[in-house]
């Protein structure tokens, strides 16, 4: 522990004087106890300085601790000691360079003023301090630097973009960080970070004077929905550094078990694992994080009144130390997020008991450019900090105590760092593009900035993919008019992802079939632009088919767009339903098109189902289009204008089928107000509800099941069954809302009625659905049921899990099944956590019930190559080479009962991990 905070202060405030203290020395059973104590501390701390003196770089001042290391004794109760540490105290604040440097007198008459209206308040508004700073008489061209020194010196924080002079501007607020370390020649070193927010550094270079006014908030947030926002750091000076540690202890507790044992409702039991696994705190439980305080009348000091959740929000947000989930850059999505209950990702409250898991199996095709760093020292709040400046650049984060992994419109970023208890600090990141890697770079270079005494001891040579990086968006034509077409769409798409402002660039390219494109390209989305020349018999339209199928082949992301002419044509055949040419193949799940029209409308939905596709990265039929509930799909417009008091129109589309001609550019009526719209457009607008898999097959308008509804089934099995009143089939529930983790295994040895694999696999997927939000795909209950193709099923839930949970035994790896359902998973890239199957039997039955080979590290080079090819299914266990985290369960049997022990650590492992598959999930129901 000493070390920990000698190290923490040293990368802090490099050359800073320390002072130790013996406190409540009452407490010591004796005077010769607390001097053996006193000796070891300063023992300690004389290696410590030793150590730190052979690591640090000579332009770095030492640290300076004071009395030689002794410490000073103080009695709590009686006072003794505390006349002596004052005199010391005072006697090295008088050898400090800046000693007697002058300050002017308003600056301290706001000083007082700010400490007296914090005995009373924590927080005031923006108009409230400016009254103190009349008051004071500080002049108004000094506002800035008063406030900035006061800043610094940790009386008050403001985290505020803007405070001009402008006497129209009631909401005046000011920049703190255009004065970058300006009282650094005081000695004084802020308590928060001088705060520029990640979302804007592509426009402000670290060492720009910036215009505040001219700066947008929170991610390309406009700065006046900023303030309406009751999290909003905008308006609120914090004055009250007590209450401030407060906020900060509610969030960084010394002791988090207690909270694993939680007895309340089953959602809330899950919302604390979410917690305490990934950092995200519901807003429903922010409350609980800062309990409030009985008091008398007597006792009313800002801190004694409780906390202000919405304050302590903003303060964290502030301290770049909390990141509301869903509003990286994307105004929509937080806009959205208003109306219902957020999630506040907040890394510094992982608990560091919970590293363990590694990092994430990713394609070496998600990532165009990676680095390595290593550093002395990853301070306390570095990485939190970090993961809250890049998350402002991305759309979604998913963080755990080890890395963090950001998505946004199609490009991936993901930071890994070694833990506290090593001796090299390593950062590892990897990037789609190298605009990511370069805001990663200012991000850093900002972080070093706050934290003077962490210097990097090298740098890896960057790592770049040969090639160039993946284009989000492929346009592809053949012909005139499906040229014009092309650059129409390129423009429509530059021009509106432009007006967002979103933080990252978007790549869009139009390519001909005479451009050469590589066969291993991959674009994000791929959009192919139809007209009639594209059916001609040229050497030109066979090259475009060519790469059609090559689309198809690899089940790419598509979409078409259908020109007139082509419209036409197959009107004219009739063949709406299978309106691609004969020599196209796999284009059945593709089968809804875009008809291109150059109205405003039309194009706005083209864009809109890139970008959707490009932050969902999906392709097939049913991701073409967003189902509501009950076939009632609500009404866009009416949503937008009617008053609180009246309805809300609805579209009925529940006696039209797929097959109708062109029904998704057919109009429909609202029920209430007559408002038209398309099919598709009504159809992308519901997106909170999920399509009936059965009504899809017969390619008809699905029935529209509630999630949460589903969910909430699923709950308590996974054999819950929904009836559908379109195709009148009995719908598995877990088909349409599929589980996240997979858990593969062999029956195991005959144990009376069932066995015994079977039975720990059951109590593990109770285990896990108890205390997570997650849903475990699991054969016998829900997974396979009677008469289906247990081959199919397999496939299908393997393809839409998240993690795959491998329960090791001997039979497994002889097993031909075990051996698919492995095989499809690596295939995948699926995250794999395996699990030792424990033996209960003796005899006979001792093979079939666990795994008897090696733990060790490198376990399954064993199987390798005894196992490489097994009832002719070819696999390559030393795939597990990248998964080294194995868990052990133990287990006891009684008979024919087993009681299975220990599966707390596997349930953390299963939650706590920091990546999604292809997807990042944060609902809790």
């Amino acid at each position: 522990m000493t070390s920990y905070w000698m190290r923490a202060i040293q990368a802090r405030v490099p050359g800073a004087s320390v002072l130790l203290v013996a406190t409540h020395i009452d407490l010591a059973e004796c005077e010769e106890s607390l001097k053996l104590q006193s000796e070891e501390v300063r023992r300690c701390v004389e290696a410590e300085l030793k150590l730190m003196s052979d690591e640090e770089d000579e332009m770095i001042l030492p640290l300076n601790v004071l009395n030689h290391g002794e410490s000073y004794p103080v009695n709590c109760l009686t006072g003794d000691g505390i006349a002596e540490l004052r005199k010391s105290v005072f006697e090295a604040v008088q050898e400090l360079l800046w000693w007697k440097e002058l300050i002017p007198r308003t600056f301290l008459r706001l000083e007082q003023a700010v400490k007296q209206r914090s005995r009373d308040e924590a927080v005031i508004n923006m108009s409230e301090y400016m009254v103190l700073v009349k008051q004071a008489k500080v002049h108004e061209e000094e506002v800035k630097i008063a406030t900035t020194m006061l800043h610094e010196m940790g009386v008050l924080k403001y985290f505020g973009h803007k405070m001009t002079n402008d006497k129209s501007d009631t909401g005046n607020s000011l920049s703190l960080h255009c004065l970058p370390g300006i009282f650094h020649c005081l000695g004084c070193q802020s308590f928060f970070p001088q705060r520029i927010h990640a979302s804007r550094q592509n426009k402000i270079h670290d060492n720009d004077v910036a215009n505040a006014a001219d700066i947008t908030t929170d991610a390309g947030r406009d700065p006046s929905k900023q303030e309406q926002d009751k999290y909003s750091f905008e308006d609120s000076v914090f004055i009250s550094p007590a209450w401030m540690i407060e906020v900060l202890k509610g969030v960084m507790r010394h002791d988090w078990r207690h909270l694993d044992t939680f007895k309340g409702d089953a959602i809330g039991s899950k919302k604390v694992r979410k917690l305490l696994q990934l950092g995200i705190i519901d807003e429903d439980i922010l409350k609980n994080l800062w309990p409030r305080e009985k008091c008398d009348e007597a006792h009313t000091s800002a801190t004694r009144k409780g906390i202000d959740v919405s304050k302590a929000v903003a303060l964290l947000r502030g301290c770049d130390l909390a990141h509301f989930l869903g509003a990286g850059g994307n105004v929509d999505a937080a806009e959205k997020q208003q109306a219902r209950t957020r999630e506040l990702l907040c890394p510094g409250i992982i608990p560091h008991f919970m590293r363990q898991h590694q990092r994430a199996v990713s394609s070496s095709d998600d990532f165009f450019v990676s680095r390595e760093y290593e550093y002395n020292i990853f301070p306390a709040g570095f990485t939190e900090r970090l993961v809250v400046r890049c998350a402002g650049r991305h759309e979604d984060v998913d963080c755990s105590a080890g890395m963090a992994v950001m998505r946004g419109w199609g490009r991936l970023l993901v930071v890994s760092w070694s833990s506290e208890d090593v001796v090299e600090h390593t950062l590892r990141v990897d990037a789609s593009t190298l605009q990511q890697m370069e805001n990663f770079e200012k991000d850093l270079r900002a972080l070093e900035a706050f934290f003077p005494g962490m210097k990097r001891r090298r740098q890896q040579s960057e790592k770049t993919r040969s090639g160039e990086e993946k284009v989000q968006v492929g346009i592809f034509w053949y012909g005139k008019q499906s040229k014009q077409c092309a650059q129409e769409i390129k423009k429509t798409i530059e021009s509106k992802y432009s007006s967002h402002c979103y933080p990252l660039n978007l790549s869009c390219n139009i390519y001909t079939v005479s451009d050469s494109v590589s066969e291993d390209s991959n674009f994000l989305v791929n959009v192919l632009c139809i007209s009639m020349e594209c059916s001609k018999k040229t050497a030109g339209a066979k090259i475009f088919y060519n790469l059609w199928n090559k689309l198809t082949h690899k089940k790419a992301t598509i979409i078409p767009v259908i020109l007139e002419d082509y419209k036409k044509y197959i009107e004219e055949k009739k063949t709406l339903d299978k309106w691609w040419p004969v020599e196209i193949e796999g284009m059945e799940q593709y089968r809804i098109f875009h008809e291109y029209k150059r109205e405003e409308e039309s194009m706005r939905m083209l864009y809109e189902d890139v970008m959707m596709k490009l932050r969902r990265g999906q392709g097939s039929l049913l991701d073409s289009m967003s189902f509501c509930n009950q076939n009632k799909l609500l009404c866009q417009d009416c949503m937008r204008d009617v008053n609180a008091s009246e309805e809300v129109g609805e579209y009925d589309l529940s006696k039209k089928s797929l097959q109708d001609e062109d029904i998704m550019m057919q109009e429909v009526t609202c029920s209430k107000n007559a408002h038209r719209k398309q099919v598709k457009e009504v159809l992308s607008f519901n997106n909170s509800f999920s399509p009936c898999p059965s009504c899809a097959k017969q390619k008809r308008v699905p029935h529209f099941f509630s999630r949460r509804a589903c969910l909430s089934k699923l709950d308590r099995t996974l054999t819950a069954k929904e009836y559908c009143p379109s195709c009148q089939r009995e719908v598995d529930v877990i088909d349409v809302v599929p589980p996240q983790v997979f858990l593969s295994y062999n029956w195991g040895a005959k144990l009376g009625n069932r066995f015994s694999t079977q039975e720990i696999v059951r109590q593990v997927k109770q285990k896990i659905e108890e205390n997570t939000s997650l849903q475990c795909w699991f054969d016998v209950e829900g997974g396979i049921n009677v008469g289906e193709d247990h081959l199919e099923k397999m496939q299908i839930g393997v393809e839409r899990c998240e993690v795959l949970v491998l329960f090791v035994s001997n039979k497994y790896v002889e097993s031909s099944n075990c051996r698919r359902e492995y095989l499809y998973a690596c295939q995948l890239q699926k995250h794999i956590i395996p699990v030792f199957v424990p033996v209960l039997f003796e005899g006979e039955k001792e093979s079939e019930s666990g795994w008897k080979g090696s733990k060790e590290e490198g376990w399954w080079r064993s199987i390798a190559e005894s196992h490489k090819n097994v009832g002719g299914v070819q696999v390559d266990w030393n795939h597990l080479a990248l998964f080294p985290k194995t868990f052990d369960l133990t287990a006891q049997r009684d008979g024919n009962v087993i009681q299975v022990r220990d599966i707390n650590g596997l349930v953390d492992a299963v939650q706590a991990r920091a990546y999604r598959g292809a997807v990042v999930f944060h609902e809790v129901i």
